[in-house]
C-alpha cells in the first residue's frame, strides 16, 4: 500500500496527515483519496503539488508500498513556499510582470517590440498552463502550442490590412488544428482524444489572441487601442483577484466584479484616448464576457474542472481570461469601428 502524506487544508479535510491506499500509480492513488474524502478535498487536491520520495511526480508515475507521496497545497498557512519567493506572492507578481512587459513594449512607435513581447509572454503563459495541466492529470501538449503562438504573430503580421488581417487569423486557426493532429500522430503520448481536444482548444485561443493583438497594434491608433485593452484587463484582473481573496466588493463574486471592472475600464480608456465612449462601452461588454469564458477555459484545462470562484493552480492564471478576450478584441473592433 502506498503512503499519501497530506499537508495544510488537505490534512484538515481528510482528518489525518497520512493515508495508506492500494494504488499502482500516483494518479490512481490521488483518485482513490478524492473518492474517500469528498468534493472539497478533490478541489483542493487539484491545486496541490505532488511529490514522490521528495521528487516532483506525474500522475502516470508508478508507486508501491516503499513510496511516500506528498500532496502539498500551493499556499500553506498563508505563505506557501511553492507560491512565494522572498516574501513575494508569485501569483500576483508574475501577471504584473507580464503586463508591465506588454505596456513597455507598446510605447515605442515601432510595432516589432510589441509583437516580440507578445510571443515571449505567450510562450511563458503556455509553459505555465501545460505545467499546471500535467500536475492535474490533464493532457496538454507544449510543442504544438508554442508553434501556434509563433504562427499567431507571424501570419497576421504579414497580412495586416483590413481584409487580409482577418484571413491571417483564419490561417492561425487552421494551423492550430492541423498542428494538434499532426503532433498526435508524431507523439504516441498525445493520441488520446482529450489530449488532442485540449491542445487544439488552447492553440486556437493562444494563436488568435496573439494574432488579434498584433492586428490591433498595426491598425490606425494601434497604440491607443492596445493601451485600452491593457487598461481593461488590468482593472478586471484587479477586481477579480480582490473579490476572490475575500477583500470585499459588496455582493459581487469574482466573475461579476471582473466583468463590471472590464466595462468601466473600457469606458475610462475610451475617454483617455478619445476612442468613442459608446463604442467602447459595447466593446467592454464583449470583452467582459470573453474574460469570464476565458477564465473558465483556463480552470478547465489547468484542473480538469470548471471552477466558478476558486483560483486554479499556476502562476499566470490571471492571463487565462485575457487570452480569450484578446482573441475577440480585434474582430469586435472591426465590427463596431
Amino acid at each position: 500500500m502506498a503512503r499519501l502524506r497530506l499537508f495544510a487544508n488537505l490534512r484538515e479535510l481528510a482528518g489525518t496527515s497520512v493515508v495508506e491506499l492500494e494504488a499502482d500509480t500516483v494518479g490512481d492513488l490521488l483518485e482513490k483519496a478524492a473518492e474517500s474524502y469528498g468534493l472539497d478535498f478533490r478541489r483542493s487536491m487539484r491545486r496541490a503539488r505532488v511529490w514522490v520520495n521528495g521528487e516532483p511526480a506525474a500522475p502516470e508515475d508508478a508507486v508501491d508500498d516503499r513510496d511516500e507521496v506528498a500532496l502539498i497545497p500551493p499556499v500553506s498557512g498563508g505563505a506557501g513556499a511553492s507560491s512565494s519567493l522572498a516574501g513575494i506572492d508569485l501569483h500576483v507578481s508574475a501577471p504584473l510582470v507580464t503586463v508591465a512587459v506588454l505596456i513597455l513594449a507598446n510605447l515605442p512607435a515601432s510595432p516589432e517590440w510589441f509583437v516580440t513581447a507578445l510571443v515571449a509572454v505567450g510562450a511563458v503563459w503556455a509553459v505555465d498552463l501545460v505545467d499546471s495541466a500535467r500536475m492535474a492529470g490533464v493532457d496538454l501538449q507544449l510543442p504544438p502550442l508554442l508553434a501556434t503562438i509563433l504562427i499567431g504573430a507571424i501570419a497576421p503580421y504579414g497580412m495586416a490590412d483590413n481584409t487580409s488581417g482577418v484571413v491571417g487569423l483564419g490561417l492561425v486557426v487552421v494551423f492550430a488544428l492541423v498542428a494538434a493532429f499532426v503532433w498526435a500522430i508524431a507523439a504516441p503520448q498525445a493520441r488520446d482524444v482529450m489530449a488532442v481536444a485540449n491542445t487544439a482548444l488552447a492553440q486556437v485561443i493562444a494563436g488568435t489572441g496573439i494574432g488579434s493583438l498584433v492586428l490591433t497594434r498595426l491598425s490606425p491608433d494601434g497604440r491607443a487601442r492596445v493601451g485600452a485593452f491593457l487598461v481593461i484587463i488590468i482593472l478586471s484582473a484587479a477586481a477579480w483577484w480582490t473579490a476572490g481573496r475575500g477583500k470585499g466588493i459588496g455582493f459581487l463574486d469574482p466573475f461579476a466584479a471582473g466583468a463590471l471592472a472590464a466595462v468601466i475600464g473600457a469606458v475610462l480608456a475610451a475617454w483617455l484616448w478619445n476612442l468613442g465612449i459608446l463604442t467602447f462601452l459595447f466593446v467592454g461588454v464583449v470583452v467582459a464576457l470573453a474574460l469570464i469564458a476565458g477564465r473558465g477555459f483556463g480552470a478547465m484545462v489547468r484542473t480538469g474542472e470548471v471552477y466558478l470562484v476558486d483560483h486554479p493552480p499556476g502562476y499566470l492564471t490571471l492571463i487565462d481570461g485575457p487570452a480569450l478576450a484578446a482573441a475577440a478584441f480585434y474582430p469586435i473592433l472591426q465590427l463596431v469601428l
